[in-house]
């Protein structure tokens, strides 16, 4: 899985990866060292 972290520009401000597996997965995905404003989390699997 490949979330990152967009800011409502557009501009990526963060990306990670890291291993799901079937069923429930929980990830920490720290923000606060984000400004604040207007952001978007987006998912992606590489494996496709």
């Amino acid at each position: 899985m490949l979330p990152r972290k967009n800011h409502v520009t557009g501009k990526s401000v963060d990306m990670m990866q890291f291993n799901v597996n079937s069923g429930e997965n929980f990830k920490f995905i720290d923000i606060e060292h984000l400004p604040n404003g207007l952001y978007v989390l987006s998912l992606s699997n590489i494996n496709f």
